[in-house]
């Protein structure tokens, strides 16, 4: 077996969450066309006013100029909160180079005096990153889309861990799009979601959230693909006409198990292991105490032996295990004419022992939680 044995979750409390789970970004126009022609300086005020107008349609009250027009036309007397607004997408691909220099230069800058000066506590967001050739000004964050091999997905399970907690990033797009070691973007990307890749994304999001203070939030994109036409094919959810053809597809499950549990915060970990990999993990206080430890095991030939203790929480003696596995063929998926479900779940509760400790095994190519029945306590 591949020696990975304790696991121990230590207090005091790590990094906390800074994103609200319930809402929205919302996405302004930068002043770049799809043709790649954008606004020059001396008019690039034209499109901040649309997008304060838009913030105050939005935010402001039935006493304001657009507040009124979306109380009387719309009906919706209550403002909506606005939290995070992004300015642009991918405005280092459309136009480069030229219109992502004129970004860099005067686009970006003008939306950022405007929305710090009239909405100081919206979160702006650029949308290239520090990723992306962009140095982000204070305060605003960068937006990054790593569309990647499985292998390379894994690779950046710790690229926030040196990153600054100034350099906040928003996961705006991410997915395992190309086999390692294939066709790359010369070629086409797979035709699904499929089980290795899935995993690998699990990897990359439990790096985010051991970076919680440094990234936003991630999502998964695109969101759905209709069978009767499209332009990409790695998408979460397939769907057509006819019901029958609505899939779920392997990522869809990976993220909704790893979603199904926020961390509040994260605690920091110490391990026997000398490195991360074949497990890879993260671990945290749940909204409601619960202890909650993650993993995801990846290039591993047979199954990784796991010991969880949440230390200075040995009265809690009980936890339940919640586990993804996939197929014997990682590039297994499910296939919206096969209408099968190659990722399978299973659940058990598992006995601490006297020293408080949670022992199991995960599967070679595995997503899996435990989280405590009963709160850490602080």
């Amino acid at each position: 077996m591949n020696p990975v044995s304790l696991v121990r979750v230590c207090f005091p409390r790590g990094v906390v969450a800074n994103i609200d789970v319930s809402t929205a970004v919302v996405a302004v126009w930068s002043g770049l066309a799809l043709d790649g022609s954008y606004l020059d300086e001396s008019r690039i005020h034209e499109a901040v006013e649309t997008a304060l107008d838009e913030m105050e349609f939005l935010t402001g009250d039935a006493t304001t100029k657009w507040g009124a027009v979306r109380a009387s036309i719309l009906g919706h007397t209550k403002p909506w909160v606005v939290k995070y607004v992004e300015i642009g997408n991918e405005d280092w691909l459309a136009g480069r180079p030229t219109a992502y220099e004129a970004y860099k230069k005067y686009r970006f800058p003008a939306f950022l005096k405007a929305f710090t000066e009239k909405y100081p506590d919206i979160q702006i967001i650029a949308s290239p990153s520090i990723f992306d050739d962009m140095v982000i000004p204070a305060p605003a964050a960068g937006d990054w889309h790593p569309y990647l091999t499985p292998d390379e997905l894994v690779d950046h399970f710790d690229r926030f861990d040196s990153i600054s907690r100034q350099n906040k990033t928003l996961i705006g797009e991410v997915a395992a799009t190309h086999p390692n070691g294939g066709i790359g973007w010369d070629g086409e990307l797979m035709a699904y979601p499929w089980w290795g890749g899935s995993v690998a994304e699990a990897i990359f999001l439990l790096g985010t959230e051991r970076n919680a203070d440094k990234v936003i939030g991630a999502t998964y994109a695109p969101g759905l693909r209709n069978m009767n036409r499209w332009q990409w094919s790695m998408t979460q959810i397939q769907h057509a006409a006819d019901p029958e053809l609505t899939t779920l597809s392997t990522s869809f499950h990976v993220w909704k198990l790893l979603g199904s549990y926020p961390l509040k915060e994260t605690l920091p970990v110490t391990s026997t292991a000398s490195q991360f990999g074949p497990l890879y993990y993260v671990a945290g206080h749940g909204y409601e105490g619960s202890g909650i430890f993650k993993a995801a095991v990846y290039n591993a030939t047979e199954s990784v032996p796991v010991s969880v203790r949440f230390s200075g929480a040995e009265h809690v003696a009980a936890a339940n295990l919640t586990i993804l596995t996939g197929p014997a063929n990682p590039y297994g998926y499910n296939d919206p004419f096969l209408k099968n479900n190659v990722a399978e779940q299973s659940s058990t509760t598992l006995e601490a022992t006297e020293e408080g400790v949670f022992s199991f095994e995960l599967p070679a190519l595995s997503v899996a939680v435990l989280e405590t029945i009963g709160s850490l306590g602080s």
